[in-house]
């Protein structure tokens, strides 16, 4: 059972890993290995293959054991074939299909990282930022600052200028690069 989005991941990595199905972890649990940490109870997953990605792993994570929240569609109807929410233990595992192009871009530039006695896929830095970006709120904004000063010197400026420009976040990427 877990009791804590790192001991969420480790169950949850070995089913990813073995499966055909691209991810990457993405969230406070990324921002917290590339920024500063922040608590949370939850585990983002963006996974790659469409809605049949996301229906083998959600599938995958159940045969696991992880209970698949129905209630939490019927709350969130316009998330239907975006986004599933699992639940291991006490923690949310959210897995949401990759929606755009930048999705895909991030998924074939993620990496592999060493974090909590484990090996992970996460986005690139400058991806991260886009993601978190794209939510718009205060709390992830918060994030994109983390990363952004945690990253800085490893950075790829004129991608993540590029992307912010496609995806119409100018104004998030001017606001996360300009904080102090």
């Amino acid at each position: 059972m877990a009791d804590s989005p790192s001991s969420a991941l480790k169950q949850v990595l070995p089913i990813l890993n073995r499966s055909s199905v691209s991810y990457a972890i993405i969230g406070a649990v990324a921002a917290g290995i590339l920024g500063r940490p922040r608590a949370t109870l939850d585990l983002d997953i963006l996974v790659g293959g469409g809605s049949q990605g996301l229906t083998k792993i959600s599938s995958l994570l159940e045969r696991s054991g992880a209970e698949k929240s129905e209630s939490f569609l019927e709350a969130n109807p316009m998330l239907r074939g975006i986004m599933i929410r699992m639940r291991i233990g006490s923690i949310h595992v959210d897995l949401i299909r990759s929606r755009d192009r930048h999705d895909q871009t991030t998924l074939r530039r993620r990496r592999m990282v060493s974090a909590f006695g484990t090996k992970v896929w996460l986005p690139r830095p400058e991806d991260l930022i886009l993601l978190k970006m794209k939510t718009g709120r205060d709390r992830d904004l918060s994030d994109c600052i983390g990363i952004f000063e945690a990253q800085k010197d490893q950075l790829d400026p004129n991608y993540l200028r590029r992307w912010a420009a496609r995806l119409r976040l100018l104004d998030e990427y001017h606001y996360v690069v300009g904080a102090k």
